[in-house]
């Protein structure tokens, strides 16, 4: 395999990309080790090792960065990218911890709702998930792992309705004194945060059959 380019990435590395697009980061003296220069000759054996290695090295990585707390799988192809590590190496590491059960996307989710239905909304937790690289799907099959054991839908539409309470209230929000412009903006404020336009109909407009009754 043909050594296409090698580029210093910091002082004690460089990123080595081979003809097939195969790209990662080696410790100098690795290079010296496998002879690894622009427009060398790599054979299957040393490309073979030098494959072994990286993985060793990305599994002691990760293994650092989960005993510490849980990752989505983005989130850690994510550190591993920016320690150098190629896209092969990456994905042989991932699946093998998925497998393990070390990386689990839905248990990352189900901790994450836990965490944040009391001072989040349903909507706002999703979104939070997904910058985080879950799938929609995985986000609602965590929320209904979570709400079965939580008292259900209708659990989480009362805490929503106590988180708007406690907000509104932080705002000094009186909704029968309100006027349009202040209504409005009380809207756009909920909006943002994630609450479902039904609720935020019944508590900036008072509704007697709303969440101020």
């Amino acid at each position: 395999m043909r050594v296409v380019s090698v580029e210093d990435r910091d002082k004690r590395r460089a990123a080595v990309t081979l003809e097939d697009g195969t790209s990662f980061a080696l410790y100098r003296r690795e290079l010296t080790q496998y002879r690894i220069e622009e427009e060398a000759e790599l054979d299957a054996q040393a490309l073979a090792e030098i494959m072994e290695l990286l993985r060793r090295r990305a599994m002691q990585r990760c293994g650092a960065l989960l005993k510490d707390r849980d990752y989505t799988e983005t989130a850690l192809c994510r550190k591993l990218r920016g320690d150098g590590h190629g896209e092969e190496t990456i994905r042989t590491v991932t699946e093998a911890l998925k497998e393990a059960g070390d990386l689990d996307d839905l248990r990352f989710a189900e901790n994450y709702i836990r965490c944040h239905l009391a001072d989040k909304s349903r909507m706002r937790i999703c979104r939070d998930l997904s910058a985080r690289g879950v799938s929609g799907e995985t986000a609602e099959q965590a929320f209904g792992n979570v709400l079965s054991g939580e008292g259900g839908e209708a659990a989480l539409r009362e805490r929503e309705e106590e988180q708007i309470r406690r907000l509104l209230a932080k705002r000094g929000y009186d909704p029968e004194r309100a006027d349009w412009k202040e209504k409005q903006k009380t809207m756009a404020f909920l909006y943002r945060r994630g609450f479902s336009q039904e609720l935020i109909r019944h508590a900036v407009g008072g509704e007697n059959d709303g969440i101020f009754r």
